[in-house]
């Protein structure tokens, strides 16, 4: 048996080495009981209809920003939403901006959404797309809650509960999407106001022309 002071041929004493690898074999361990883990799950979560599930594929799509340029910190996904999704006026806004040097399709749009005068309605156009996937969720916890009872009577124990999950989640979606205050919400009876007075407010329901 080795003596405590001991040095091997890799100049550390044997129980050094000994627990360096307890340690990497606690590290692989792990690693092996996380992809068990992912393994058994798989299929059983909500978008795994693709490998890895649609969390991993927004991932995907995001990270060819980063890859593209070292700014893109700096690219507001609302905006690049409007942009996208603006058709013809999209691939005039390329035409115009592009420059015959420029290294990849990120460039000119990077200069678009720059624009002073191009960039709020941009904003405010990829905003109400992005409300507009949530509104399955706003019909449901907002519009069709207006309908039943509970939600007539003003002394109803719910008010005075925590927001829920999704109230907190749209009412974050709309400050963002819409460009609101944050509102100082601590009940569910509040968020539920304030919810329906501003996301469904008729004034989001137009989007804007590009440049107005």
């Amino acid at each position: 048996m080795p003596e405590a002071n001991t040095i091997t041929s890799g100049g550390m004493r044997p129980q050094d080495l000994a627990a360096r690898f307890e340690r990497e074999l606690a590290e692989v361990t792990a690693e092996l009981q996380e992809l068990e883990r992912l393994a058994a799950a798989k299929g059983k979560r909500r978008g795994d209809r693709r490998e890895g599930g649609n969390d991993t594929q927004k991932y995907r799509l995001g990270s060819i920003f980063w890859i593209l340029t070292d700014d893109f910190e700096e690219i507001d996904d609302l905006a690049l939403l409007g942009l996208l999704v603006s058709g013809a006026e999209t691939l005039q806004l390329l035409s115009e901006f592009s420059r015959a040097d420029d290294e990849n399709l990120l460039q000119p749009i990077m200069r678009i959404m720059a624009d002073k005068d191009l960039y709020p309605s941009l904003r405010q156009r990829g905003g109400l797309v992005r409300w507009e996937k949530c509104r399955a969720l706003y019909i449901a916890d907002v519009e069709d809650f207006e309908c039943s009872a509970a939600a007539r009577n003003p002394n109803a124990r719910w008010r005075r509960k925590p927001p829920t999950k999704s109230q907190l989640y749209l009412i974050s979606e709309a400050v963002r999407c819409f460009q609101l205050p944050p509102p100082a919400i601590s009940t569910r009876g509040d968020a539920h106001g304030w919810l329906r007075d501003n996301g469904g407010n008729p004034r989001f329901a137009n989007p804007p022309q590009i440049g107005e």
